[in-house]
């Protein structure tokens, strides 16, 4: 493994973050406690809010000296509960295998985003021997037959569908799916908030960015349109113009790998849990 010394925790979790959006494997940062972590815990939750796959590996006090007060100490399952996906500590170093693992797999699945993992410093020193299992499979939801059937139907009646896509199409193939996808049918496309990688900005169906200060007219055509098929984003507040885009006369389809995020913002018409 390389290891790459950084002046700042938080310079270490931005590269984490940079190196799991551009490659889609785990970003990995360590960083200490108290301080360390507060330092890191901005790139923590820029991952989580960009759905960004990474394992942050934290400082911790001696067990005994747990409960007082110790030298900056904190309880990390608590500061971290709102912006990352799981927090866990090891306590006994015989589950270092199955936690860290455990870490990298709920990192990486369904909606991916940032685990802390906390490391008592005492624990540390403890010897145990170390047998991983095998690399994570990463699961890939489908739609259900009469999810298609039914998303068919509803595409057939449209008379101006429009597709609005965001972080879910992160991989090559989800990206080569989704061209081929507004090709086929001479769809509209616009790119969610930070997205507009999604695609080629050059391709005929790219019409624009859904983010701050959207072109009011790329905005006005956006609400004119009677189907919005939305794809792997979670209409986030830049991506919906303050949750004001989609209308209650606008039919919603809305796709994403992670069922809470379905009806978060808005209730779909057809929601389907599927890999874009």
């Amino acid at each position: 493994m390389e290891v790459i010394v950084n002046r700042h925790e938080g310079g270490a979790g931005f590269m984490a973050e940079g190196y799991a959006s551009l490659t889609g494997q785990v970003g990995v940062a360590m960083a200490t406690r108290g301080v360390g972590a507060a330092n890191i815990s901005i790139a923590v939750h820029t991952a989580f809010q960009d759905s960004t796959p990474m394992v942050v590996f934290l400082g911790q006090v001696n067990r005994s000296f747990k409960g007082r007060e110790g030298f900056q100490e904190v309880d990390f399952g608590k500061n971290f509960n709102e912006i990352a996906k799981w927090t866990t500590e090891i306590d006994e170093a015989s589950r270092v295998p199955e936690l860290v693992q455990k870490a990298f797999r709920v990192a990486q699945t369904g909606r991916p985003g940032p685990v802390i993992v906390s490391l008592p410093e005492d624990m540390l020193f403890d010897e145990s021997e170390m047998v991983f299992g095998p690399p994570t499979m990463i699961a890939a939801p489908a739609p259900a037959t009469i999810e298609v059937e039914d998303f068919a139907r509803r595409f057939a009646k449209a008379e101006r569908p429009i597709v609005i896509a965001g972080g879910g199409i992160h991989s090559d193939e989800a990206q080569i799916a989704l061209r081929g996808f507004v090709e086929k049918f001479k769809l509209p496309l616009v790119a969610g908030f930070r997205r507009q990688g999604i695609i080629d900005n050059e391709h005929e169906a790219y019409i624009g960015h859904m983010g701050l200060a959207a072109a009011p007219k790329l905005v006005e055509h956006f609400k004119e349109s009677d189907l919005v098929i939305a794809i792997g984003t979670r209409l986030s507040e830049a991506t919906s113009q303050d949750y004001t885009l989609i209308g209650w006369d606008q039919q919603l389809v809305h796709i994403d790998i992670d069922a809470d995020t379905l009806g978060k913002v808005y209730p779909p018409d057809l929601g389907i849990v599927a890999d874009p």
